[in-house]
């Protein structure tokens, strides 16, 4: 059969498979990312994001995670209905519509419209770090809110909002969106002047006379009706299957944590050396020394530290000071240590401290310190266990006052010790209703150990470009907490939590990074500006960095960094 004689041509726009393909795929398209977006894991890995599991707990795998990640990160909640909008436009297009570019545009401007909208929700309806709003929403409202104020934002973006939503509504005819009251109410009328149904009437019989050529014919007997067959039971109705419940966006946690008791760590009382001899001959060491290089005075004391012992040199009246800070090295030399450390004064006293380090360290415990005076009579949630002065007694202090910490050293003198000791006092002495945790980890080895615990908001970040991502998510949630805390008319996170009720205070976040010099040499002109907007703005909000760093240099931690 030739083309010109086919039936099917004539009926067929040209294009029309091609088409119905497209619209095809598009529809699979609408319920992947539906899909994606519903099923989204918080520590799911994504090309965006690392973690220690190998598979993604999505219903599409890794390939959805990522999808997942990307669409909240930078739109929020309003991506919910990206699928729908598509699967709209499929269906359309399945129908023979001509396909029109006002539903793409319209769908732009609602996205648009709605993300500033609702970044400024109160309630947190997806997981950290994912605003409600995205990253375009948060910075459109951060932008605009100082031009506009508020009535001014939700006059703009309400109406990119309608005006994406005309936009979608456009291939529609609108008369008959108008006439659809219309037609509800005619026929709520109808119904309620409906007629009986036709077998309650009774039948009318017409008679008609028959003439007297006509003869009569008798009715066929009738047949005795069937009686009537019971009625049979209606079939159950089936029930709707129950759905499974889906992985939960936030984790679920139970207000009233339990935080672990202290017997479960080690004591390391046994392990405290006897420094008496040493002590003694460091003593005679040091008076025969200052002798020599006739220097008056007398040696005052000692104190005892698990690393270093401090020995204590009252010079006698008239004495330059610089007499005796002088002869570090010679001291050094005298008492066969690498290095010496002269401190003038020792504090409340009018002595010269002469560091010296011990034959043999001691074990400082965790749980000496964490039963100790110093640490339990901190009242803050941010109580931080730090260790040992240098005359052996137990040091902590309130990260709230300080209120961000800088740890730097260089590799070996006990920096991840450290990081792992305030890390293990905050989980020690409060459940994740009281403190969150943002661990940023380039090294990728010193806090896996962390990984899937309560605490932390997300997993632990491993890449500089979601650590870039979770550090503007925490300037805007920031910014969210100051909204908040405008309205109740308190000036920081300690009165906020106050004036409202538990379920409703949001708690304190440390954000925890390992190595700043890492994340600095690949993205500095990304990082440094967030850090910097929290170590100003972010102490009353109840966010306080903690930074570690091999090399604390002007490159690595600038100026406004260390002015903070």
């Amino acid at each position: 059969m030739s083309d010109a004689a086919s039936p099917f041509r004539e009926h067929r726009p040209e294009g029309f498979s091609a088409r119905l393909v497209l619209f095809l795929f598009e529809a699979a398209l609408a319920l992947f990312v539906g899909g994606a977006l519903v099923t989204l894991h918080p520590d799911d890995p994504s090309l965006f994001t690392a973690s220690t599991k190998l598979w993604a707990d999505n219903f599409f795998g890794m390939a959805g995670s990522t999808v997942a990640d990307l669409l909240y990160s930078y739109v929020g909640l309003p991506s919910l209905i990206l699928p729908l909008l598509m699967m709209g436009h499929a269906i359309s297009g399945l129908k023979g519509r001509s396909p029109s570019f006002a539903p793409i545009a319209g769908a732009s401007f609602l996205l648009a419209g709605l993300s500033p909208l609702v970044a400024d929700l109160r309630s947190r309806p997806l997981p950290a770090p994912y605003p409600p709003g995205g990253l375009f929403g948060t910075a459109m409202v951060r932008e605009l809110l100082p031009i506009l104020n508020r009535p001014g934002l939700l006059l703009l973006f309400g109406t990119f909002s309608l005006g994406g939503l005309l936009l979608l509504l456009s291939p529609l005819p609108l008369r008959r969106l108008l006439k659809i009251p219309e037609f509800w109410k005619n026929r709520l009328s109808n119904s309620r002047q409906a007629p009986p149904p036709p077998d309650k009437q009774a039948p009318q019989v017409t008679t008609t006379p028959l003439s007297p050529e006509e003869p009569e014919v008798l009715p066929a007997p009738l047949r005795p009706r069937p009686e009537a067959l019971p009625d049979l039971p209606a079939p159950p109705r089936p029930q709707p299957a129950t759905p499974s419940k889906k992985p939960p966006l936030l984790l679920d946690v139970p207000p009233d944590t339990l935080t672990p008791p202290t017997t479960i760590l080690d004591d390391a009382g046994g392990d405290t050396p006897d420094t008496g001899e040493f002590i003694r001959e460091t003593q005679k060491t040091l008076a025969e020394f200052f002798r020599i290089y006739q220097v008056s005075g007398r040696m005052a004391g000692a104190q005892t530290g698990p690393v270093i012992t401090l020995f204590e040199f009252a010079p006698s009246p008239g004495l330059k000071v610089n007499r005796v800070t002088g002869l570090a090295s010679e001291l050094a030399l005298t008492l066969k240590v690498p290095q010496v450390r002269i401190q003038v004064p020792v504090p409340d006293k009018s002595t010269i401290g002469i560091e010296v380090p011990n034959p043999r360290r001691s074990t400082v415990s965790l749980r000496e310190i964490y039963e100790s005076l110093s640490y339990r009579a901190i009242p803050s949630p941010l109580a931080l266990a730090i260790g040992k002065t240098v005359a052996g007694e137990p040091y902590a202090s309130d990260l709230a006052r300080m209120p961000h910490l800088l740890v730097a050293g260089a590799t070996g003198t006990g920096k991840s010790v450290c990081l792992n000791g305030i890390i293990s006092s905050l989980l020690m002495k409060n459940g994740p209703e009281n403190v969150r945790l943002v661990m940023v980890d380039p090294k990728r080895l010193e806090m896996a150990p962390y990984e899937g615990i309560p605490h932390l908001l997300g997993p632990v970040v491993t890449e500089p470009g979601l650590a870039v991502v979770r550090l503007k998510a925490l300037v805007g949630e920031m910014l969210w907490r100051y909204d908040l805390m405008k309205d109740e008319g308190v000036k920081n996170i300690g009165e906020y939590r106050k004036v409202v009720p538990p379920e409703k205070a949001f708690p304190y976040i440390v954000v925890v990074i390992d190595e700043l010099a890492d994340l600095t040499l690949a993205q500095k002109k990304e990082v440094e500006p967030p850090i910097i907007r929290l170590a100003q703005m972010a102490r009353a909000a109840g966010i306080h960095p903690v930074l570690a760093s091999q090399r604390p240099s002007a490159q690595v931690v600038t100026r406004l960094i260390k002015t903070n």
